[in-house]
């Protein structure tokens, strides 16, 4: 597992790049994920869902202004769910991970993180810490119809509770 640069001396460094966003964002330079989704088809199925969408579709799904609908609508058109990931924990903004701090960890908290945190995810499902992600806008309350479901809590069902449980997490 990689965990940072040689100058950041044990710690997560700032990016040089951001991607602005509600939902996530990359912020750090963490050069390697440690692997895919478990849900990766799944959130493959939604992509091909948005995609399926025109302006203005994603811009009431979103529930956002023009400026904000016409980013991520070209976000979600260029997505590769495969290519330029970050790690999940490092990728979100909201105040939650913020709090947590990624940007200031040491080797210990990402080995900590990566063994006991899970993220759930509307568009990705059930993360791991270190899965590859790439930024999106996709809440879990959006009204997406897929898979014959009015919404992502139909979508994913229990599938995630179902997961998380046949994986426990020890503390």
């Amino acid at each position: 597992m990689c965990y940072t640069d040689s100058k950041s001396q044990g710690r997560l460094t700032h990016a040089h790049h951001s991607f602005p966003g509600k939902e996530n964002e990359c912020r750090y330079r963490y050069s390697c994920p440690n692997g895919l989704p478990h849900f990766i088809d799944d959130a493959a199925t939604l992509l091909g869902a948005l995609r399926g969408m025109n302006y203005t579709e994603l811009k009431a799904l979103w529930r956002c202004n023009d400026a904000i609908a016409a980013f991520n609508e070209a976000r979600a058109r260029s997505m590769d769910l495969y290519r330029n990931l970050t790690p999940a924990t490092l990728s979100y903004e909201r105040i939650q991970y913020q709090c947590m701090a990624p940007g200031v960890f040491e080797k210990k908290h990402i080995t900590y993180i990566g063994e006991h945190l899970r993220i759930i995810s509307g568009f990705y499902g059930l993360l791991r810490s270190f899965d590859g992600v790439t930024p999106y806008r996709l809440e879990m309350q959006a009204h997406l119809s897929v898979g014959g479901q009015n919404g992502l809590y139909g979508f994913w069902g229990d599938r995630l509770a179902r997961q998380l449980a046949s994986k426990p997490i020890s503390f």
